[in-house]
């Protein structure tokens, strides 16, 4: 976008909300000053956003993301000590079917975790990652996810 503005491809830019154009106050004050020499206005829904309204939001956007930060960690940790995974499904892994509160709940995928015990076993006895890598990709493993 900064390339296109530099090439005079606009001259003005619609936002959401400054959060979604810089997400802390150095990014903020950067992007702001090289738009300000090329001669790019900024606007929000409010309407167009000025220096000081504009370094204010940022600091308020950037509180906003460090706060956010705080409460997803701490929420994951809670999940941790409850013995739920925290994130998105490891391979090796299948989600339990529960009831509402309990997700997060994980099983073993034996077929999954036989080819997990197989890279790592090739690894201490010395093979190279990449080595591991070729030779699995050319098995042609109809049971790896789709994301390999």
């Amino acid at each position: 976008m900064m390339q296109a503005a530099a090439e005079g491809a606009f001259d003005a830019i619609v936002i959401e909300d400054i959060d979604r154009f810089a997400r802390d106050q150095a990014d903020w004050h950067t992007a702001r000053k090289r738009l300000d020499f090329l001669g790019v206005k900024l606007f929000t829904a409010l309407g167009p956003v000025g220096r000081l309204d504009g370094s204010l939001r940022a600091l308020m956007a950037e509180h906003y993301i460090e706060n956010l930060t705080l409460h997803v960690r701490r929420g994951m940790a809670g999940r941790v000590r409850q013995g739920f995974a925290a994130g998105g499904l490891a391979y090796g892994y299948d989600v339990v079917k529960a009831e509402k509160g309990a997700r997060g709940a994980r099983t073993i995928n034996a077929e999954q975790a036989a080819i997990v015990r197989r890279i790592f076993a090739e690894y201490v006895e010395g093979r190279a990652p990449r080595a591991i890598v070729r030779d699995l990709n050319a098995e042609e493993w109809d049971r790896a996810p789709s994301r390999w």
